[in-house]
């Protein structure tokens, strides 16, 4: 089966190897628990806000033959203080791409809450109650807008704040995660596997 990642420097992995990346160590557990899936193709880069990964969808014209999409955007919407407007317009519309791109449609898509950056060394100066704040109320308008899609959302929020007192759980950049902090994503979005059997035995 194949696999779609999309999203920015916490989908591509920045600081780390691409073994070590949560789209990767996904697979390889999907892999070990009976699921024949391919490596992911990931589209991300590091820095990409909700419009970059719109206009590289668009320039790519991929097909309908993933059988499971990852999303993951919105952190540099926040972090170069755009207006929030954009993403409220925008992410539905990644979720559309998404959607499309599955062969399984909405049953094959899911999405991974945006970490909560504030609680790490290299955001300590730039007011972390704001942008905790505001990171919240963007992981908000996406959990309500995959209950509108009816796809799935893995909450990582409150995981990723165990780098606040760990340093190991982040890369040198003291920001982005580290291996480790991607196995603890990979434990929570695998802690069930109902959501994976779904793309099984959806026709």
């Amino acid at each position: 089966m194949k696999y779609l990642a999309l999203g920015d420097s916490y989908t591509i992995g920045e600081g780390v190897k691409t073994s070590e990346t949560w789209p990767y160590l996904l697979r390889e557990k999907l892999t070990a628990n009976g699921f024949n899936f391919d490596f992911p193709h990931v589209i991300a880069t590091t820095g990409w806000t909700s419009k970059n990964l719109l206009d590289a969808l668009a320039e790519q014209q991929l097909t309908a033959e993933y059988d499971l999409v990852s999303l993951l955007i919105g952190v540099n919407n926040q972090y170069q203080k755009l207006n929030f407007e954009i993403y409220k317009k925008e992410l539905p519309l990644l979720i559309e791409k998404s959607i499309k791109l599955s062969k399984k449609g909405c049953q094959g898509v899911f999405m991974v809450a945006i970490p909560d950056y504030s609680c790490t060394p290299f955001a300590q100066d730039k007011n972390p109650p704001l942008i905790r704040k505001e990171l919240e109320r963007y992981n908000e308008f996406a959990k309500n807008a995959a209950q509108k899609y009816n796809i799935k959302f893995y909450d990582i929020f409150n995981s990723s704040q165990q780098a606040s007192h760990n340093n190991t759980l982040l890369t040198s950049d003291l920001l982005h995660p580290s291996g480790e902090m991607y196995i603890e994503w990979c434990q929570l979005i695998t802690k069930s596997m109902k959501f994976f059997k779904k793309i099984i035995v959806h026709v």
